[in-house]
């Protein structure tokens, strides 16, 4: 399964689970300016750009493919618990801001990890089953 198939299959797995809420959260680069022209060559759309911008979309270096929350209930009071989930196949590895992402959202009481198959998904949101308080 390539890196697209399997976030998409975590998205649609986690999100039939009750309690829990997940979104795709995408990042790149696009582009901005008042268009001066457009055609079609070939089937291939080009444009051209007068003051082009480039625009940086996403939350940022480190941050997991996807972002949402698991809902848990502390007493009568019910909140939500961050959670993020990346998807990764075959020799692909976290990257240290991705690490480093992983380690401050445990520290803070979310879950967060990578996933190589969606049979690991229930496990991770079953990681910490009593909401914790962060320690300094």
């Amino acid at each position: 399964m390539n890196h697209a198939n399997l976030k998409n299959s975590i998205l649609i797995e986690a999100n039939k689970l009750p309690g829990i809420k997940l979104w795709p959260n995408p990042t790149g680069l696009a582009w901005n300016g008042t268009v001066v022209r457009e055609w079609t060559d070939r089937g291939k759309k080009y444009l051209i750009l007068e003051n082009p911008r480039p625009v940086k979309y996403g939350m940022g270096k480190g941050i997991l493919d996807t972002v949402g929350f698991k809902v848990e209930n502390i007493g009568r009071t019910t909140v939500p618990r961050f959670i993020a989930f990346d998807a990764k196949t075959s020799k692909d590895r976290l990257s240290a801001e991705q690490k480093n992402f992983i380690k401050m959202v445990s520290k803070y009481g979310g879950i967060a990890d990578e996933i190589r198959h969606t049979g690991e998904i229930q496990e991770r949101l079953s990681q910490g089953l009593r909401f914790h308080t962060r320690k300094e």
